[in-house]
């Protein structure tokens, strides 16, 4: 019975040292990033339309767009669609 707890309080022992070596190493030599690259994208009527048809699709309209909430729902306000939600002031 001694034995197994022994080889128990080792195991763990073990454990909290490795973890111990692994987060010191990881503190000190952090991942290697790379530079950020000089990309130039020319914006085209074709990655317009594709745009909006992602947003459309995923209903990004439902969070990015300011509402009306002094109407039933909250309506989306088309002055403000795609300009960030302004939730109201309670």
């Amino acid at each position: 019975m001694i034995g197994v707890c022994l080889r128990t309080l080792g195991v763990l022992t073990m454990a909290a040292i490795v973890t111990a070596a692994a987060s010191v190493t990881f503190y000190y030599r952090k991942p290697a990033t790379a530079p950020p690259s000089d990309v130039s994208v020319t914006i085209t009527p074709t990655q317009l339309a594709r745009g909006k048809y992602l947003y459309n699709l995923a209903d990004c309209d439902g969070c990015h767009s300011q509402r009306d909430f002094s109407r039933c729902n909250g309506p989306v306000v088309e002055s403000g669609r795609g300009m960030g939600n302004v939730f109201p002031r309670i």
